[in-house]
């Protein structure tokens, strides 16, 4: 399984490493140095998702928990032919996008780092992630509160 955007790598990828073989990937080094840590039973690469390449077929699964809408959404078309590659035939694809038509909305100091949002409505995320070859097993907007803020996320599980 990969794990795109693992971030430290507690409470999902430590929770996945219990059950399945575990890839984590993610930008920050610092990330990464925490998640060795907190997960030592699961393999970590620090890279740009966008551009970090995998062996073609080399998954049964991937998830993205709140990563992808930190990459710019010029970029997710591109990375989404790159997932449906690194997956198997019949594997699956967890993950949750924004659904604000936002291409880019910085903030410079989120969690003491820059940080960026961006996102396509539903509908071209949908567009984009069937382009590339998903079939949708589930994909629908949930609501979650955050700080007393109500936000929509777009949920989908597919299958390359």
């Amino acid at each position: 399984m990969l794990d795109l955007g693992c971030g430290a790598g507690i409470p999902l990828t430590k929770a996945l490493a219990d059950t399945f073989d575990v890839t984590g990937l993610d930008i920050s080094a610092r990330q990464i140095e925490l998640a060795r840590r907190n997960v030592p039973n699961a393999r970590f690469i620090n890279a740009d998702i966008v551009t970090h390449d995998l062996p073609p077929q080399s998954f049964d699964a991937a998830v993205a928990s709140y990563s992808l809408f930190h990459i710019p959404r010029a970029e997710h078309e591109g990375l989404f032919r790159k997932l449906t590659s690194w997956l198997r035939p019949g594997g699956l694809f967890l993950a949750n996008f924004g659904i604000a038509d936002s291409e880019v909305d910085y903030e410079e100091d989120w969690l003491g780092a820059p940080m960026i949002w961006s996102s396509f409505d539903e509908d071209r995320t949908l567009t984009a992630l069937k382009k590339a070859g998903f079939e949708f097993l589930i994909d629908r907007i949930e609501t979650e509160v955050e700080d007393a803020k109500s936000r929509r996320w777009l949920f989908i599980l597919g299958r390359r």
